[in-house]
């Protein structure tokens, strides 16, 4: 555990350091365009420029403070309505520009109540929901995720199944790994899959 926190706190420092200056420098080198530049509309320009960046910083965050909830955070155990998960989740993330055409199917399957960590299960659902829209496949018309969740008396089973860009073979044995990024092209701490990983281990779960 000792050597797992070490590597871990490399990661973060490295990480920090460049995901959190980047945006910062980004801002700072359009903020002085924009104080050069007089005509307004190449200004507003600039400042949805800058929105984005600080996104960027509020997105890597966020997702720093879901990790040391995971870490730190009590359990809170509680009877689990997954329908209203879902609807949290989707309406968490309904402010991205992708999700516009982007549809979200549950089905559900319950024959028993399932009592879990409500805070660990939201990051797992968020996490896996916010990367089946952000990856989805511009080529497909029909952008989608289908959740399928099957609750028995001894476990809950939850299969995350869309039809978006997918994961390379060489990326799969490392995408839960903190900080791993398969996918350079779009913006993301490389964090998430990190935490659904550690939230899933902690409720005594597994993950492929």
């Amino acid at each position: 555990q000792l050597e797992k926190a070490y590597e871990e706190l490399d990661r973060f420092v490295y990480s920090a350091s460049h995901d959190l200056r980047a945006p910062l420098m980004s801002i700072l080198g359009i903020t002085n365009l924009a104080l050069i530049e007089p005509d307004v509309q190449s200004q507003n320009e600039y400042l949805e420029l800058i929105s984005q960046s600080v996104k960027k910083m509020d997105i890597f965050i966020l997702n720093i403070i879901d990790y040391y909830k995971n870490e730190r955070g009590k359990s809170n155990i509680t009877n689990i309505d997954f329908q209203t998960l879902i609807e949290d989740a989707r309406l968490s993330i309904q402010y991205l520009p992708e999700f516009n055409n982007f549809k979200i199917n549950i089905h559900l399957l319950q024959d028993a109540p399932f009592f879990s960590d409500l805070v660990k299960l939201r990051m797992i659902f968020n996490n896996l929901i916010t990367n089946a829209v952000k990856f989805q496949s511009l080529n497909i018309p029909d952008p989608k995720l289908d959740i399928f969740i099957t609750v028995s008396q001894k476990q809950a089973e939850l299969v995350f199944e869309d039809n978006g860009k997918g994961i390379r073979e060489d990326d799969l044995k490392q995408i839960f790994t903190m900080f791993y990024r398969a996918d350079e092209s779009k913006s993301g701490s490389g964090i998430g899959l990190y935490i659904v990983s550690e939230a899933v281990k902690k409720l005594g779960g597994q993950i492929w």
